[in-house]
């Protein structure tokens, strides 16, 4: 096995020249990427994280724009650093504020560093990096009990292990599991389970440094992932077919086409075997019940030998017609009285009263010349009882 010599150090052709390990997880590590002409291996998180390289080149120059003589320097520049977790030589990555002088290789650095992969690539240590607040009003509200990703509980405390969406404060969830999230969903698909914003949400999770590839969705990405999407149900679900070449030949027109639901689509038939025309259309049983069941039943339908009685009629209907009262608010018509007893309950007039001459003027109404006659007495209303019978009607005595 080759080797590299870097300050006394042999490092194996296959390890990484950062972090000196052998893993090969672009979820965890990024790329592993090898030179062949240099002979040497390296993790692009790795070389993004280290504290003394940059980018001076094109993106096709080196790695990915990183120089191979930079890569080399700053090998030798590690290999003097001690690692705060593994007690190693090697520790490329350490805390960006001046004061701070802890230094770990980069797969040491969970738990205790956090690796911002954006802007300048800053990374800082527990102590001293980003934190998050509840926000104002987080009290009113009682705090999430589980994670929105794996649905697992976690403590309602914010720290290194446990995040939140900045928009909706609700959405809760491990460092572990997010980051798995990002890595699947990638840049164009990241985003808050609960309240799917993105924008903010990337820029927060960039923060606190969570890794989101510049790729495409894990399930874009796939061989033939929607494959199934493009084939169409051939085979005719006829109780009877009557094709010689069987249930799943299908010509492209004629009468031994299979004809699928068009419902459905998920059932077909051969026009021949279903007795179709040559240009009408099928749906399959169990859409037809079903859209039975769901049509409205019409006026005057007949069901169980009762004709059905439409609740509405055309004189509900009309605008210009008042609606038909309620037989809560019908109050009967008053009962029409016989002759004129219930109109008034004095006599009838007397016919000779006409015969008296006006009252002279000036004079008092007393002075007639013809004397008055007494008045007859009123008709009484009791008591009624029936005659005989004349000709075809029942008639009524009256007592005067």
């Amino acid at each position: 096995m080759k080797t590299i010599r870097c300050r006394n150090t042999i490092i194996p052709e296959d390890c990484c020249v950062l972090c000196r390990q052998r893993d090969d997880t672009p979820d965890k590590f990024g790329e592993r990427v090898y030179l062949e002409k240099e002979k040497l291996t390296i993790h692009y998180l790795c070389l993004l994280t280290a504290s003394g390289v940059y980018q001076r080149g094109e993106e096709d120059d080196g790695v990915f724009g990183f120089l191979v003589d930079d890569i080399i320097k700053e090998t030798r520049r590690c290999s003097r650093l001690t690692c705060g977790v593994c007690k190693r030589k090697g520790a490329a990555v350490g805390c960006c504020v001046g004061s701070c002088k802890k230094k770990v290789h980069f797969p040491c650095g969970p738990n205790q560093f956090i690796f911002q992969f954006s802007g300048d690539f800053m990374s800082y240590c527990v102590e001293h990096g980003p934190k998050q607040s509840l926000g104002p009003g987080a009290l009113e509200v009682s705090l999430p009990q589980s994670c929105s990703v794996c649905l697992d509980p976690l403590p309602p405390l914010l720290g290194y292990s446990v995040l939140k969406c900045p928009s909706c404060h609700t959405s809760w969830f491990h460092r572990a599991c997010i980051q798995r999230q990002a890595i699947s969903a990638g840049l164009h698909f990241f985003r808050c389970t609960l309240c799917n914003n993105k924008e903010r949400f990337q820029e927060e999770m960039l923060t606190m440094g969570i890794y989101i590839p510049e790729r495409d969705a894990s399930w874009e990405l796939e061989s033939n992932a929607f494959e199934e999407l493009l084939q169409v149900y051939e085979n005719c679900d006829a109780p009877d077919c009557c094709c010689r070449q069987g249930r799943s030949h299908s010509a492209k027109t004629g009468w031994f086409e299979i004809v699928r639901c068009r419902l459905c689509g998920s059932r077909g038939t051969h026009r021949r075997c279903s007795g179709l025309d040559l240009d009408s259309s099928w749906a399959c049983l169990d859409c037809t019940q079903t859209e039975d069941l769901r049509a409205p039943r019409s006026v005057g339908s007949v069901q169980d030998g009762t004709p059905r009685r439409s609740r509405l009629s055309k004189r509900f209907a009309s605008p210009s017609s008042p609606p038909r009262p309620s037989a809560v608010n019908v109050v009967p018509p008053p009962l029409r009285s016989s002759r004129r007893w219930l109109s008034s309950c004095s006599p009838p007039p007397d016919p000779r009263s006409s015969l008296r001459p006006p009252a002279p003027p000036g004079g008092p109404s007393s002075r007639l010349l013809v004397p008055t006659p007494p008045p007859r007495p009123p008709l009484l209303a009791s008591p009624w009882w029936r005659c005989r019978r004349r000709g075809r009607c029942w008639g009524w005595r009256w007592r005067w």
